[in-house]
Formats: C-alpha cells, sequence, structure tokens
C-alpha cells in the first residue's frame, strides 16, 4: 500500500512538473467576473491547490464525524452501565445527601432513644 503511494506521488509530481516546463502559453481567466491573465501552469497549479484543499477539507471532516461517532458511543455505552449497575447505597438517598449538611441530617434523623423519657404503662 505505501508503494502504490509512493509511486502515484511520483507520477503526480512528475506530471505536475512536465506541465510546468512545457505549457508557456498564456490563459484568460475569469473568476466572479475578474479577468486574470495567467499561464497554463498556473491554472493547472490553481486547480491542484483547489483539489489539495477540498481533499483536506473531506478528510478533516471525516476525522470530526469519527471523533463524534465515538463521543456519541462512548456515552450511549456509559449511560448503559449505569443503568445496569446496582445501587450499593445502604442508606436513602435523602439521608445521604443531609450527611454533608449537619442540620439536615439531624432534622431526618429519627430521634436517639437514650433521650426519650420511658413511658409508664
Amino acid at each position: 500500500m505505501i508503494v502504490l503511494a509512493l509511486i502515484l506521488i511520483a507520477v503526480a509530481v512528475t506530471l505536475g512538473f512536465g506541465v510546468a516546463a512545457s505549457s508557456a502559453d498564456d490563459a484568460n481567466l475569469e473568476v466572479f467576473g475578474a479577468s486574470l491573465g495567467v499561464t497554463v501552469a498556473g491554472v493547472f497549479f490553481a486547480g491542484a491547490a483547489t483539489a489539495a484543499t477540498l481533499v483536506l477539507g473531506l478528510w478533516l471532516l471525516k476525522k470530526g464525524m469519527r471523533r463524534g461517532y465515538r463521543r456519541r458511543k462512548e456515552v450511549q455505552e456509559l449511560r448503559h452501565q449505569l443503568d445496569t449497575t446496582p445501587t450499593t447505597a445502604t442508606e436513602p438517598a435523602s439521608q445521604a445527601i443531609a450527611a454533608d449538611d449537619p442540620v439536615a441530617y439531624q432534622a431526618d434523623a429519627s430521634p436517639d432513644p437514650s433521650t426519650q423519657r420511658p413511658t409508664n404503662p
């Protein structure tokens, strides 16, 4: 695969230099109503630059979409793990949250039996 890529690169560079060296003719290039006088080699290299920019843009789009897909997949897997993981808390959630706040914890906690007055039967 690498050898084939190197051969294609060498052919493209050779053809580019061949076009640039063999054509000295001038051409008129009209872009958005403006007329530019350029050589044939200039038109060729402008097209090559445009093609390279297009390929780079497509490559960046592919990378961005792949990254987004991986991120969505990871979030989906984490949500699935969260749904299937059993909870290990032994106390209700309200008491677990209130444990950080001593006042709230005392209000939610049951009264201490040692502080209650005994009842006479």
